[in-house]
């Protein structure tokens, strides 16, 4: 069973739209077109990281790759002090960085959360005052799709597992809006460039939602 990642914050199901010429069951070696897909048929596209590694050699093994962590800026948690008299909370936060790397022909990716002063107090704040970090890793697989529309020009599929999840805004603070969020940033830049090949981008076409026009988007109230 594919496992969740662990730099969830927001979740996100993935919507796609596909047009009649695409390829659906590449995987069991025969060319299938959208218009061929029935509702609730299931076929792979693309790739993203699913399985979360649990051998300890394998993850000592990916622990020697060098990698260059990126990060989306991000952290999680509450950092305010609750000023409690001899017990004020700090909460903490956690900032999330990623890389992807090869080993053995296989892609995965590293994803490192650094937690400071994790559930410290005031009391202990000289012994709490350390930077914790978490890795864990998922080997990239392909991505199965579940058909939940079929029409003239196509389907909309949804995956079948959970893939990712990321916050919709960039800020807390920040309006909601679907046209100016992060998540729709990251799901048609970050999410489509990597899950997709140029051959397999071809085969995606727009669609309007929420006022705009995406590759990607999120499902509706109406969808769900």
């Amino acid at each position: 069973m594919k496992k969740l990642l662990s730099f969830l914050l927001i979740a996100a199901l993935l919507v796609s739209a596909f047009p009649l010429s695409m390829t659906a069951t590449a995987e069991e070696g025969e060319a299938q077109t959208a218009g061929q897909l029935k509702l609730y048929e299931s076929f792979t596209l693309g790739y993203w990281p699913q399985s979360a590694v649990t051998s300890t050699d394998l993850i000592n093994a990916l622990d020697a790759v060098p990698a260059e962590l990126r990060s989306f800026g991000f952290t999680h948690g509450n950092a305010s002090i609750k000023t409690m008299v001899g017990n004020a909370q700090y909460k903490g936060f956690a900032d999330i960085r990623y890389a992807d790397i090869y080993y053995n022909g296989c892609r995965y990716r590293k994803v490192v959360s650094a937690s400071w002063r994790p559930n410290c107090t005031l009391r202990s704040l000289i012994t709490c005052n350390l930077n914790q970090t978490t890795t864990n890793y998922y080997k990239w697989e392909p991505i199965e799709w579940i058909v939940c529309q079929v029409g003239d020009s196509g389907v909309v599929a949804t995956p079948k597992y959970i893939l990712d999840e990321q916050p919709l805004t960039y800020s807390i603070d920040d309006p909601v809006s679907w046209e100016n969020s992060f998540l729709r940033h990251y799901l048609n830049i970050e999410f489509y460039n990597h899950a997709f090949t140029a051959a397999e981008q071809q085969k995606l076409t727009a669609m309007e939602k929420f006022g705009t026009t995406d590759l990607v988007s999120i499902p509706s109230v109406s969808d769900l």
